[in-house]
């Protein structure tokens, strides 16, 4: 095989990428799988997924995060963490349920943004966990960046081909999407305040 024989095959194989058939099955494919993966994120801390879950998750969250020695006041941290689980949850539903992708997108986009010098804080700073599953999924910073960028690439491919498309569902989809992601909001509050007065009363 030569270096024309090489070129062809490729060629070919990105004309196939390319392909109407494929690319009807391959980018929805792509958004479910990146909805899922951030709905998993959202929800894993916050929500008891684990059948031994001696801690909150949140808790656990807060652990995993504490690990980073990321320069903000540790109090400020523990706020920006509940609105940032419900964004996740949000933009999962929105990317699954196929509602104001357009957005969705761009949100993953500034997301990954700042993750990835977040984990990467995190490795060079020595956190033995990424906390971006919480405690359901166990692994180093390294290994979320890494993936974050993967994401990132996944968002580029999929934001020129949703940015000008309509919403698939009615509005009462998107009101459904916004009040549970408001009911996580909340139940995140309160937690937090549990959390932080069992902390004042050690």
């Amino acid at each position: 095989m030569n270096i024309t024989d090489i070129f062809n095959f490729l060629k070919n194989k990105y004309k196939l990428l390319q392909s109407t058939e494929l690319e009807n099955v391959l980018i929805p494919s792509l958004r479910i799988l990146l909805g899922g993966l951030i709905l998993l994120a959202g929800a894993a801390k916050i929500i008891p997924l684990e059948w031994n879950c001696d801690v909150h998750p949140l808790e656990k969250f807060f652990q995993q995060m504490s690990a980073y020695h990321i320069p903000i006041k540790w109090q400020y941290q523990q706020i920006m963490a509940v609105p940032l689980i419900a964004f996740e949850i949000w933009l999962g539903l929105s990317l699954i349920l196929h509602s104001n992708l357009r957005y969705a997108l761009i949100g993953m986009q500034i997301l990954m943004f700042v993750m990835i010098p977040v984990t990467l804080w995190g490795t060079f700073s020595g956190a033995p966990e990424c906390g971006c599953y919480g405690s359901l999924i166990k692994r180093e910073p390294w290994v979320a960046t890494i993936e974050d960028f993967f994401v990132l690439l996944i968002c580029f491919v999929l934001y020129p081909k949703y940015k000008a498309e309509k919403n698939k569902h009615t509005v009462w989809v998107e009101i459904g999407i916004g009040l549970f992601t408001g009911l996580v909001l909340f139940y995140g509050g309160y937690q937090l305040g549990w959390i932080l007065k069992s902390y004042e009363a050690i």
